[in-house]
């Protein structure tokens, strides 16, 4: 999942992954932005399976990454939206994206279900809708987005890799 990215847009940089139960449960007690375990089986706990959509048990893995790439634009613009919907994209393993304002940050995360609908949220505000909605809730466009034809979504991703 991270591979394609990085050929793509070159070297990433991993700012949190596998975490223990006990490391997590930690962060969690602590504040540390990490949720509770139950919530992050098959997400940054890898070796416990999470729980899809079917009630049934699979594995997955989450990654906080940043893209130094597009750290100039976002700095410059916010757009945070055009890199969520390139990844949406051109990455089809992605099941979910959570994106945060510090240096674009996002956690991308990869389940073992095929069928777990997609979703990219967000803390930052969306430059082109002013509010800080998901983009794409359970495989459904949100209504802004949905008018744009796919290419159009991150057509400004085009001018930084080429």
């Amino acid at each position: 999942m991270l591979e394609p990215i990085q050929a793509a847009w070159g070297r990433i940089h991993v700012r949190s992954a596998f975490r223990s139960e006990e490391v997590n449960q930690a962060g969690n007690e602590i504040g540390a932005s990490c949720s509770t375990n139950d919530r992050n089986y098959g997400g940054h706990i890898w070796d416990v399976e999470g729980t899809a959509v079917d009630g049934n048990k699979y594995p997955g893995a989450t990654a906080c990454i940043v893209i130094p790439t597009y750290l100039e634009y976002y700095e410059q613009t916010g757009d945070w939206t055009s890199l969520a919907w390139w990844i949406h994209h051109h990455i089809p393993a992605v099941r979910n994206m959570y994106f945060f304002p510090k240096l674009c940050a996002f956690n991308i995360s990869w389940f073992g279900y095929a069928d777990q609908p997609k979703t990219i949220s967000t803390y930052i505000e969306d430059p082109k809708t002013g509010h800080k909605k998901r983009i794409l809730n359970n495989n459904v466009v949100s209504n802004f987005y949905k008018e744009l034809k796919p290419e159009q979504r991150y057509d400004k991703c085009k001018l930084l890799i080429g």
